[in-house]
């Protein structure tokens, strides 16, 4: 594996722990000062990291700076999907959903030819690796918000920065 620099930033209201290869691509990506346990549990016992390089933190911090500012709609960046097949079907699927749109979890499993597979779909999405990057905010249940990996709250944060207020959702 030549995953191999980290850095811990802050964007907006949000803290962000960002994990990259030699090769300058993200590959994880977690709100807050820690990346994801599931994900650290992946790696060799041991596994250690350098501080990123000032451009690989620079470059995302912009990216993210534009996408919170309402610049651009979805953040553009050289990323390494680590999953497995079904997974990676999931996470691209959630680049067909424009911003400041939300789909069902239904939706999904349809959209990726599984359409019994809701259960399969949710555990994908809880374990998305770049979230932002590949929108799972904007997945939510046919009865209510449904879940996120990094909290409701982050999750309503994101919805409202898209112009969907969860309030006003009816379902």
């Amino acid at each position: 594996m030549s995953l191999r620099y980290k850095a811990t930033f802050r964007v907006k209201d949000f803290l962000f722990t960002a994990l990259w290869d030699e090769d300058g691509r993200l590959w994880h990506l977690t709100f807050g000062a820690r990346p994801a346990g599931a994900f650290l549990n992946r790696l060799p016992k041991g596994y250690s990291f350098t501080e990123a390089p000032i451009s690989f933190k620079k470059s995302l911090e912009k990216e993210l700076l534009a996408y919170f500012s309402g610049q651009t709609k979805t953040p553009v960046y050289p990323t390494f999907l680590s999953g497995s097949s079904f997974e990676k079907r999931v996470w691209l699927a959630l680049l067909e959903i424009p911003f400041g749109e939300i789909r069902t979890y239904a939706w999904l499993a349809q959209k990726i030819g599984f359409p019994k597979a809701l259960r399969a779909v949710g555990r994908a999405l809880s374990k998305n690796p770049l979230p932002i990057l590949y929108p799972c905010h904007r997945i939510v249940a046919k009865s209510g918000l449904g879940g996120f990996s990094s909290g409701l709250e982050i999750k309503k944060k994101l919805l409202a920065i898209e112009g969907i207020h969860v309030n006003s959702l009816t379902f």
